[in-house]
């Protein structure tokens, strides 16, 4: 056999070791040994790697190194490919070169060591995790060399971080949470548009009466008022916030009492006793969270009224802050058109729509207007010339407000800014153009 024909088979050989280590290498991260026995395995036994001492270092004794195996891996692969370089330089030196020479030629043959080295990391771990945990590192670092910015930082993320929060917690509990109350959705602001007064989201004691009779579209309804009383009888006099309200309207939007009872029909009525609730952070402040008030009289404007019940905690009504509740005690018999004093709420039986329920009352209307007297000084026509109109929406709208309409304001506006300025760059373009032209014009002539 020539020496040309045996190195030939010698480079043959050589790529083919090469090419089954790489594609051991591909598999997983292993160690030397395990990467001869794959290379035997591959090559059917017609390869033999003999006098390999790449042994894991799992496998030795006590005293062998303690490195981690990611740091063995790393040192494994810079030994093959010392071993390997070493090898090919002996080959070149063996056919004539210097060693210089020799060492350059494998060098070359080789390729690049480094972008071996790299491939081979990511063959064998996630070079993201790697290169993100070297950006902290680094990251850490700059920080501790410059306290000051590192601290303006801290704060201007903390800040925005907590802006950022309270802003979607204001939008979880007001926007996206459904209202405290069983089957929300069916809960509807009763109010009315009243155009000749300028009235706009009211109801009345006549229309909550016609309503409660005649209308088929819902399965309750109420009215309600806050207001404001003086209490007595403590030790000193104080001035609390007060809600008014029909028996129908706690128990419509699922309140318990947490002593006592709610409001009943009997509570409501003309000429019952005066009864009160009262909230729980009155009953805990003023009067010790005593549960032996329920049944016990509180002076209300100088009025007895006798404590029935206390609410929970978590009580929650069209974010009232009252301190007491009372009941509303309208008679029939002297109620008059007009007293668009109040709130009106109701719920909507199952199936019907909010505007299949203000149509139903837009036809009562009329029948609620010829069914009570005017007021005092004015007329039945002028109270027709009102043009007294539903205005419902649901409850959750209705304490929203207009948010929404104001979110959509600003977005039409930030559109429309973004489209002057969209027109405004090719006008600015073609005047420039225009400009140039009549220069290049003025400088021909």
């Amino acid at each position: 056999m020539s020496t040309k024909e045996q190195e030939e088979r010698v480079e043959l050989l050589q790529g083919t070791l090469d090419l089954l280590i790489l594609r051991t290498l591909q598999l997983g991260p292993t160690h030397g040994h395990a990467i001869a026995k794959a290379i035997e395995l591959r090559s059917d036994d017609v390869l033999q790697v003999e006098g390999c001492n790449c042994q894991d270092s799992e496998h030795q004794g006590a005293g062998g190194p303690t490195m981690t195996r990611r740091k063995r891996m790393l040192q494994e692969l810079d030994e093959d490919i010392r071993d390997h370089l070493d090898r090919e330089t002996q080959d070149n030196i063996e056919r004539g070169m210097t060693p210089e020479e020799a060492r350059y030629a494998a060098l070359r043959k080789f390729g690049n060591v480094t972008c071996v080295k790299e491939v081979t990391r990511e063959v064998w771990s996630f070079v993201w995790l790697e290169q993100l945990l070297q950006d902290i590192r680094l990251g850490f670092r700059m920080l501790r060399r410059s306290p000051g910015f590192t601290t303006v930082a801290i704060l201007t993320l903390a800040l925005g971080i907590g802006a950022n929060s309270a802003i979607f917690a204001v939008i979880e509990n007001v926007l996206l949470k459904p209202l405290p109350s069983p089957d929300s959705a069916q809960l509807v602001d009763l109010g009315h548009d009243v155009p000749a007064i300028g009235l706009h989201g009211r109801s009345a004691p006549f229309l909550y009466f016609i309503y409660a009779d005649q209308s088929r579209s819902f399965q309750s309804i109420g009215v309600w008022r806050e207001n404001s009383n003086n209490l007595t009888g403590l030790a000193e006099p104080e001035h609390v916030r007060s809600l008014g309200l029909t028996s129908e309207v706690l128990p419509m939007v699922g309140v318990q009492p947490l002593l006592g009872r709610l409001f009943s029909a009997a509570d409501t009525a003309p000429g019952a006793p005066l009864t009160a609730m009262l909230a729980y952070g009155l009953w805990r402040d003023k009067f010790g969270a005593d549960a032996s008030m329920i049944g016990r009289n509180i002076i209300i404007d100088g009025r007895p009224r006798q404590v029935i019940g206390v609410l929970p905690r978590n009580f929650w009504f069209m974010d009232s802050k009252a301190a007491v509740l009372l009941p509303l005690q309208f008679d029939r018999n002297k109620t008059l058109l007009g007293q668009f004093q109040y709130s009106g709420i109701a719920r909507l039986k199952p199936g019907v729509s909010l505007a299949q329920a203000s149509a139903d009352c837009a036809r009562l209307i009329p029948v609620a207007l010829r069914s009570f007297p005017p007021f005092p000084g004015l007329s039945l026509a002028s109270f027709e010339r009102m043009r007294i109109t539903p205005a419902f929406t649901s409850l959750k709208a209705s304490l929203l407000g207009d948010i929404g309409g104001v979110l959509a304001t600003d977005r039409l506006r930030q559109c429309r800014q973004s489209n002057a300025r969209a027109h405004a760059r090719p006008a600015a373009g073609a005047r420039h153009s225009l400009r140039t032209r009549r220069r290049l014009v003025a400088n021909r002539t």
